[in-house]
């Protein structure tokens, strides 16, 4: 950081008293040795293992003795009450990326398996207002330019994304790449609230399952692209739903 340990602390302590920051508890369960994270603002009766098979509860002794604490950042507060960005002064470390995207074009990156490359391509074209109207950029591994190293450019490009679309199906979760990697990665930069995640399920695939089953997913009621009888009204869906997302980050 540009600032030394004790004013970062008081930072810190500024941002969590005035719930731009939550603290939270990873917990490891003394009966089954399953992690849980539980929030301090969730209720003492939600103390629980979060194992199915185990839901042992636990007291704030237990709490307080086997768990890890940390901070989160309130999006709720940072990102669905604009008002409050003007009470704050950013602060971020020697070369770190852009919070958010600050004026410039709303940075989308879209993540597909090869095998949904039709859904990936037809969804870009249903964007093109978005894109020609300057509000976004999309980038997708097709934009990749010869000469540069893979991995690099691709973890390059979802830090810097703003907007983060999954393109869901049982390739997508086939993938290691899509899932070990892209998913993986935009989940913990997720976790520090640098960006948005937008679920979109092309077609029929066991993500209630998966790690995004508490995000909410496009289409509507998570219905798959491919079951839409007009697959220009499944993709206009998908735009209205992406559009507001946008507008959570203007």
């Amino acid at each position: 950081m540009n600032i030394d340990h004790r004013e970062a602390e008081k930072v810190i302590d500024y941002l969590h008293r005035k719930h731009y920051l939550t603290m939270w508890y990873n917990i490891k369960c003394p009966e089954c040795g399953h992690y849980t994270e539980i929030s301090e603002q969730d209720e003492k009766e939600k103390y629980r293992c979060s194992y199915w098979e185990c839901c042992s509860t636990w007291s704030e002794d237990i709490i307080m003795r086997k768990s890890e604490c940390y901070y989160k950042i309130n999006r709720n507060k940072l990102f669905k009450k604009k008002e409050y960005l003007y009470n704050i002064t950013p602060f971020r470390g020697k070369g770190d990326y852009d919070f958010m995207a600050t004026g410039d074009k709303i940075k989308v990156f879209l993540s597909y398996s090869h095998r949904d490359e039709e859904y990936k391509k037809e969804l870009d074209k249903h964007l093109a207002v978005q894109r020609k109207s300057g509000k976004i950029e999309t980038w997708n591994d097709r934009k990749l330019v010869a000469g540069t190293h893979i991995h690099e450019e691709i973890d390059e490009k979802l830090i810097e994304a703003d907007l983060i679309i999954l393109l869901l199906s049982s390739d997508f979760f086939d993938s290691d790449y899509c899932y070990g990697r892209e998913m993986s990665k935009a989940l913990e930069l997720n976790d520090y609230g640098k960006n948005i995640i937008v679920p979109v399920i092309v077609r029929p695939c066991d993500w209630l399952d998966s790690p995004l089953r508490n995000i909410v997913a496009l289409p509507e009621d998570g219905r798959p692209i491919s079951k839409w009888g007009d697959v220009d009204e499944a993709y206009l869906n998908v735009v209205n739903g992406i559009k507001k997302a946008i507008a959570e980050l203007c």
